[in-house]
């Protein structure tokens, strides 16, 4: 009962509960406290000034964290208590988590660089992740940006829709919010809709939206919400402080299990820094434009970099000119359908890491796609497959496919396809 209790929590609300007592948890074991008969507090100083309060926290947490910071170096990252590293490396992980979170809602731009710079550290595993591209881009603008403008951008990252402290939110998520209001708009005019409907439609999604939660407030109709909707309870703050007393993470044991046996105790313990440096400068570099020399008294091209995902197209047509159905490669773990909704019929597609082609998807693209349009494959009439030398087309597998299947393959010369078209 206690835990279907704890999982009905919102994800974000449970993961704040965990690390909170966490943290409990952590000064209990260390200041040697106990949920019986020792208090973490002094008992009167509910009645104490505001000054007094703010003092006492400041002392205490300053002795918390130079508690933590004792734990955190005097025990090395190789200490086979594996819940000891998991329970420690998941506080850090929360306190990062808790900072920006309270950044944001204060509103305190001061505090937003320093944050973004701990988090290419989680985004190490990697380095084709488009957060982390958005977040080393914002951290490297930000230093060339004069004080106005810098200001401005630094400002401009968050809204405050309903006034007062503490209420910030980010203004990316606000835009989020927008285009999903304006898809389900879209989505409503059904299959037949014009441009000039969806324009209209999207100009007005705000205040549709705004009308829509007018209406259900009169008429008190409670917000659409998930199942994971309830809010944390004083039970559920003991179901887990409790199980936390039980086991006591925070008190080193040598030979303790956990089901992450290779976490450290330090989140940036395990990151190939010189791996992670050299992901840096190519993701960086792969965004910078290059330099073009034009040629007099013409206007100079532009020249962008390249900030979406690469989709790799192969292609294949005939002497005559006739063209069998494109092949698609996206980037992703997970091939789709929708991404090939309304193409040319017939279109295919697959998934890679990177949205280049490998030789795996070359030869899927030929035994499953092109083996489709091909015909008269017999061993009087073979076909004469041409493309280009590119390192992914050049395999065994290929070949022996090629041959079983009276295909004969003229490789091009690798990057001289431009020159040697057929």
């Amino acid at each position: 009962m206690a835990k279907s209790r704890v999982t009905s929590i919102p994800t974000a609300n449970f993961f704040k509960l965990i690390v909170r007592e966490l943290i409990r948890e952590q000064a209990f074991e260390l200041f040697n406290l106990n949920f019986e008969n020792t208090t973490a507090y002094q008992q009167n100083i509910s009645r104490a000034s505001r000054l007094t309060k703010e003092n006492k926290m400041m002392e205490l947490t300053g002795e918390v964290l130079h508690k933590f910071d004792v734990m955190r170096t005097g025990i090395p990252s190789e200490s086979n208590d594996e819940l000891f590293n998991y329970s420690t490396n998941l506080t850090i992980r929360g306190l990062h988590y808790l900072q920006m979170e309270d950044t944001i809602k204060e509103g305190d731009i001061s505090r937003i660089i320093p944050n973004l710079r701990v988090h290419p550290n989680f985004y190490a595993h990697s380095c084709l992740s488009k957060y982390l591209f958005e977040c080393v881009d914002y951290i490297t603008k930000e230093p060339v940006f004069f004080l106005f403008l810098k200001n401005l951008v630094l400002e401009g990252s968050m809204v405050n829709l309903r006034g007062g402290q503490g209420n910030n939110i980010e203004a990316n998520l606000v835009q989020e919010h927008s285009v999903r209001n304006q898809k389900e708009l879209i989505r409503v005019l059904g299959a037949n809709k014009t441009e000039t409907a969806i324009s209209a439609v999207t100009a007005a999604a705000p205040v549709i939206s705004q009308i829509c939660r007018n209406f259900d407030a009169e008429h008190n109709i409670p917000k659409k919400a998930s199942r994971h909707s309830k809010i944390i309870s004083a039970e559920d703050m003991k179901v887990v402080s409790d199980s936390l007393r039980k086991i006591r993470p925070f008190l080193n044991t040598n030979g303790r299990k956990c089901s992450f046996p290779n976490l450290p105790c330090q989140p940036s313990s395990n990151i190939d820094m010189i791996k992670m440096d050299i992901d840096l400068d190519v993701m960086l570099g792969r965004h910078k434009p290059t330099s073009v020399v034009g040629a007099k008294d013409t206007k100079p091209p532009d020249i962008t970099s390249e900030r979406s995902p690469t989709v790799t197209i192969i292609g294949a047509g005939n002497a005559v000119g006739t063209q069998i159905p494109p092949y698609l490669i996206f980037a992703g773990a997970r091939m789709h359908n929708s991404l090939i909704d309304n193409c040319t019929n017939g279109t295919s597609g697959s998934v890679s890491g990177s949205g280049w082609s490998n030789t795996e998807l070359f030869h899927k693209y030929l035994s499953e796609h092109l083996i489709k349009y091909a015909q008269g494959l017999t061993d009087d009439q073979p076909v004469l497959l041409n493309y280009d030398g590119h390192k992914s087309h050049v395999a065994l597998s290929v070949i022996e496919w090629a041959k079983a299947h009276n295909i004969i393959i003229l490789v091009l010369p690798a990057h001289c396809s431009h020159i040697l078209q057929p």
